[in-house]
Formats: structure tokens, sequence, C-alpha cells
């Protein structure tokens, strides 16, 4: 009984001996999460009228640098328009009722966005498309890598 014993307690000693080898594990450090914020404020100038067969829209191009081949393949970019005074993510959407002669007009705005390495490129769309220009507008771009 006593040679199990002891047999044992040198089997438990070399297991805990070998337990604490360094392992060849990554740095953790290297995987940290980071981000970049970009901010933008577009005017009427800023946006191109694109028409492609029966679609009409504006687009407007923002030059992001950083937005390299690895944050576009394996990274996330967020797009938000500063709506009032609350920030909202794209794609957005919004109502608007104007008054016209003695009625009211209603139409809809949507904001949408597509991105490549190097740039995003921010859609405007208005459901009667008689507002005769891209809008001023800012927004904020947010990259995750």
């Amino acid at each position: 009984m006593k040679r199990l014993i002891t047999l044992a307690a040198a089997f438990a000693a070399i297991f805990f001996a070998s337990s604490c080898e360094k392992c060849d594990c990554p740095d953790p450090s290297q995987y940290a999460t980071q981000w970049n914020v970009y901010n933008y404020d577009l005017t009427s100038s800023d946006w191109e009228l694109c028409e492609m067969g029966a679609e009409v829209f504006y687009r407007a191009a923002l030059e992001v640098p950083k937005l390299d081949a690895n944050i576009y393949k394996d990274g996330l970019v967020q797009v938000n328009i500063y709506a009032g005074s609350t920030l909202a993510p794209l794609p957005y959407e919004t109502y608007h009722k104007v008054a016209e002669g003695e009625g009211y007009v209603m139409y809809q705005e949507k904001y949408d966005y597509e991105y490549e390495a190097g740039k995003v490129y921010i859609y405007y769309t208005a459901s009667d498309f008689v507002y005769g220009g891209g809008p001023t507008a800012s927004f904020k771009v947010t990259l995750v890598y």
C-alpha cells in the first residue's frame, strides 16, 4: 500500500511539474481588437448623379486610406449618419412632409453604403427625386479589425 501511495505521489509530482511548462501559445496582444473612426461632412456638391438603367440615385465617394484589403476581407466597416441629435446606422430611411400650396407633399429619403479597399460609397435616393441634388449630411465611418 505504501508503494502504491509513493507511486501515485511520484506520478502527481511529474504531472504537475510538466504542466507548468511554458506553452507555445500565440501572444494574445497581437489579436487585440483595433478600430479607427472617421467623420465626413458632405454638401450637395459632394454628390454625383448616377443613372444605371431605370435606377437614378446620388453617390458620394469617401476616401478611407486605412481601409485596406485585410480590413475589407476580415474586418468590419460600419457607417452611421448623424440624424439630428442622434446617430443611426445605415441603411437609414426617413420620411418628410413638406407644405406645398394648400396641401403638402410626402417623400422618403434613403441612405445606404457599400465599400471597397480605400473607399466607402454613400448612396442617397429620395422617393420624389425632385430634391435637386444630394443633401448636406454628416457620416461616421468605423473600421474594426
